[in-house]
């Protein structure tokens, strides 16, 4: 036996400067030792450096320990760097080479907050988690850039060494072994140069890329490339996942088998849940783990044993069930749904998910998903075959969403849905806004586009939700619509062409005497503009001719069979822009001040009142209608106009990050004529001389506040003719706060006929109570009518490894025979998200992102937030 230790000569000494990382800020006193290997004999020099906690950051001193190569594989951890010699060639060859001496051992490289919080604020890292502390990255900095780990030198430095006969070499105290980013630590170790295996004691700990593995025992063997611990310990800080295991093996490169494991995304020290296991199985490739013999605890106490459970251990996809969702209320009674994930392709999958309701039986739902280079779209809905609730009733709902880009301008879009009945989706709880829903779209479209021209063919109809509109008033159906629309330059100068024509049919969903059945329009429009535009303004006139004809078919009050309709338009558009530098609240801004004026002619035709009205609707009077070249929507009225819009908009805009802080906009239209052209024959011309005064402002001063209201102020009969009002407030995702009031005057002159007046508030918040509580809710209420329309309030638990949410939601719904007449619904949901692992109450999420603004962005900041 050979031995060496003591004080030999220092062989070569120099030191290297780095970064010094937060790791370090935590590191004590340590040693550093150099190794040597001359002929057969090991030279070993010790060498103290003191390194106490520092300022972070500082500068570190290295001293370059010279060592040996030790060419020996592992398992996916140390890759065979001995591939070009014979196995039973010598084990200690190669170049002279260094390794840096690891940061001293803390738990799992666990840093509490208390310690965080105990360095100098200036030097103190952001942390915002929730947990009371978080795991420092396992780094491993190479001496030299590889790319490939499995080829990079392996380097080694104990305190001592022996040689055992001609085929054991043992070194103890502070063995450390680096191959690349990998490293590997113990108190001794002990290689076989005949059998070559490694076996590792005591405090054993193993880094690689985004893991630590500690144990009292590893063997690894060379040939076999087999990694076994025993009484181990893991880490993967970047999931947050920690665990124990009896005994971790691989059992090919990529597969990891644990024995006796458990698995958690909590704190050290605080297992709120986890999971145990007889046996877990990693596997790298397929990105996916499966559990046998799985016991789920909370505090100790086991709430669900399944005999095989898979999990994800990355982002990729698996067929495999969900965790289930769970809700009650006074609709559907308790009600329990499965989800079973299928993953059939990388690019296709679905989910079908059958969900029990104590009331109404069970209810069956699918979703079909793909993806190729050219197209997306999801297919699915929900069939129940009785509803105890619903006369015994089959109820279904079924959709298909399909969006294709082809090559050479060519594009398909379909949006197709239907429902068995109005009160499908209030029922049956889809997440869906079922109160917003008027209409259900039923179409199909093609485009071709060119340079020049875009080529659009449509088929449409509507499937109606809302029990108050009459038979008589739903919308036509559109078999086919025929669309081409171009535009070009005529010169360098700014003159351009222009070009719309349509041709449509349409079909009556019920057949009626007060309205036509069948019509066909067909619509030709052709035009000449000139854009003039700088950086001090703009100037835009434009002409254009329309030619509309129709072919009518149906109706007793129908007159002309073959009406037509004969005008032009005629308008300018012009803005200057100014600007000044400015300041606001220690803020460099630009200010500018951007008037506008737009001028607009249309002769007078007093006949379209006679034609009836197939897609057309007058729009909401706003700013943005002010400067439009038709009030109306639509191609059965071109509103005849004799008018002059004036309008104001001032920004400040951030010199510094040049976005928009403030938009302020004022205007008003001048009327020097009645406006004949109505809907319909009996509504009378107005004869105002000016229009409401529009006002728009929004204010957006930093990314936690948003404001906004839009006004429109009568000021002949001095009265608010529509308001719409809100602020949100958003603080780092934590804080958020929405209110709005929404007023709508039907008799106002730029109202809709027909409308009701509305009053409505709403507010939405999620405030913390504490650092991990937090309290939900939304409020609408409807002043007009003095009752509330849509509220809940919940609680969230948001913790370092586990989410909980219940919420309580009521809500008025139509009677199901009087439609007016409502009555109130309540539901109570509830959600458990176990970090890592999986939850259960996804439709409580939906819910909220429907009925918060901005939840659904505050929840993707937070989605990996520990």
């Amino acid at each position: 036996m050979r031995t060496h230790s003591g004080n030999f000569q220092l062989l070569h000494t120099f030191r290297l400067q780095d970064t010094f990382r937060l790791q370090d800020t935590f590191r004590p006193l340590h040693t550093f030792r150099l190794l040597h290997i001359k002929g057969d004999f090991l030279l070993l020099k010790m060498l103290r450096i003191s390194m106490r906690p520092h300022a972070y950051p500082i500068k570190r001193q290295h001293s370059r320990l010279l060592a040996m190569a030790l060419p020996f594989a592992a398992g996916g951890f140390f890759a065979a760097q001995a591939a070009h010699a014979q196995k039973s060639g010598p084990i200690l060859q190669g170049p002279i080479t260094s390794v840096d001496a690891p940061a001293p051992y803390r738990y799992l490289d666990w840093v509490s907050l208390d310690e965080i919080n105990a360095l100098p604020e200036d030097q103190r890292p952001k942390y915002t988690g929730v947990c009371p502390g978080y795991y420092l990255p396992p780094i491993v900095t190479p001496r030299e850039p590889v790319e490939d780990d499995t080829q990079a030198k392996i380097e080694a430095s104990a305190d001592h060494y022996e040689m055992v006969g001609e085929h054991d070499i043992h070194m103890k105290g502070g063995v450390v072994v680096q191959q690349g980013h990998r490293m590997l630590e113990s108190d001794a170790l002990e290689l076989n140069t005949a059998t070559r295996q490694i076996t590792l004691k005591d405090d054993v700990r193993i880094r690689q890329n985004n893991m630590l593995l500690t144990g009292q025992r590893a063997t690894l063997d060379m040939n076999s490339k087999e990694l076994v611990a025993e009484g181990t310990e893991y880490v993967i800080p970047g999931s947050h996942i920690r665990g124990s295991a009896e005994r971790i093996h691989n059992t090919s490169h990529d597969v990891l088998v644990l024995d006796k494991a458990t698995y958690t995304t909590c704190e050290p020290h605080a297992n709120t849940w986890y999971f145990e296991a007889d046996r877990l199985r990693l596997n790298n490739p397929s990105g996916w783990g499966t559990a046998k013999n799985m016991v789920v605890r909370v505090k100790d106490v086991p709430i669900l044993y399944l005999p095989w459970f898979m999990f994800p251990i990355d982002e990729r996809r698996q067929s495999g069930f969900l965790f289930p969702s769970v809700a009650t209320g006074s609709s559907s009674g308790f009600e329990l749904g499965v989800p079973y994930y299928l993953n059939l392709a990388p690019n296709y999958d679905a989910t079908i998910t059958p969900v029990y309701m104590s009331k109404r039986g069970t209810l069956l739902n699918s979703e079909f998903r793909f993806l190729t280079p050219k197209s997306s779209g999801e297919l699915g809905g929900g069939y129940l075959y009785r509803d105890a609730e619903y006369s015994d009733e089959r109820r279904y709902w079924g959709y298909i969403h399909h969006r294709a880009n082809f090559q050479n301008g060519w594009s398909l879009n379909t949006d197709y849905n239907k429902v068995s009945d109005p009160d499908y989706f209030f029922d049956m709880d889809t997440g869906l806004n079922a109160s917003a829903l008027t209409y259900l779209m039923q179409s199909e479209q093609v485009n071709y586009r060119t340079d020049y021209w875009n080529f659009t063919g449509l088929v449409q109809q509507f499937q109606t939700l809302d029990k108050k509109v009459l038979p008589t008033n739903q919308p036509y159906k559109r078999l086919p619509q025929l669309r081409a629309d171009g535009r070009g330059r005529i010169n360098d100068n700014g003159l351009f062409w222009t070009w719309s024509s349509e041709a449509v049919h349409f079909l009556a969903p019920h057949t009626s005497i007060s309205r036509p059945d069948e019509s066909y329009r067909l619509t030709l429009s052709p035009g000449v503009s000139y854009r003039q535009e700088s950086e001090y303004g703009y100037l835009h006139p434009s002409l254009r001719l329309v030619n509309t004809q129709y072919d009518i078919d149906g109706g007793q009050f129908q007159t002309e069979a073959r009406p037509e309709i004969n005008t032009y338009i005629a308008s300018l558009d012009s803005g200057l822009i100014f600007e000044r530098n400015t300041s606001l609240l220690g803020h460099s801004q630009v200010q500018t001040l951007e008037p506008r004026a737009f001028l607009l002619y249309v002769p007078t035709d007093r006949d379209q009142n006679q034609i009836p009205v197939f897609d057309t609707a007058i729009y909401t009077f706003s700013y943005d209608q002010l400067f439009r070249e038709n009030r109306f929507s639509g191609g059965d009225r071109y509103g005849d106009a004799k008018k002059l819009a004036l309008g104001v908009t001032t920004r400040l805009i951030s010199r510094t990050s040049g976005s928009e802080w403030l938009r302020m906009s004022l205007g008003q239209a001048l009327y020097f004529g009645d406006r004949y052209v109505q809907l319909d024959a009996f509504t009378p011309p107005q004869d105002t001389r000016t229009s409401a005064m529009a006002s728009r402002i929004v204010w957006n001063p930093n990314p936690s506040l948003f404001f906004y209201n839009d006004v429109e102020w009568d000021s002949d009969r001095n009265n608010i003719d529509n308001l719409n009002s809100g602020v949100q407030i958003n603080h780092n995702n934590d804080y958020l706060f929405n209110v709005s009031y929404l007023y709508h005057d039907p008799g106002a002159l730029t109202a809709s006929p027909g409308d009701e007046k509305l009053k409505q508030s709403e507010v939405s918040f999620v405030t913390p109570l504490s650092a991990r509580w937090s309290l939900l809710g939304r409020w609408g209420y409807d002043i007009e009518l003095n009752r509330s329309f849509d509220n809940m309030v919940g609680l969230e638990y948001d913790s370092c490894c586990w989410t909980f949410r219940v919420v309580n939601r009521r809500f008025l719904q139509e009677d199901e025979t009087d439609y007016t007449k409502v009555e109130p619904k309540w539901g109570i949901e509830l959600q458990v998200e176990l970090k890592g692992l999986a939850g259960i109450g996804r439709k409580v999420e939906s819910m909220l992102e429907t009925g918060i603004s901005g939840f659904e962005d505050r929840e993707a900041q937070r989605k990996f937030r520990f």
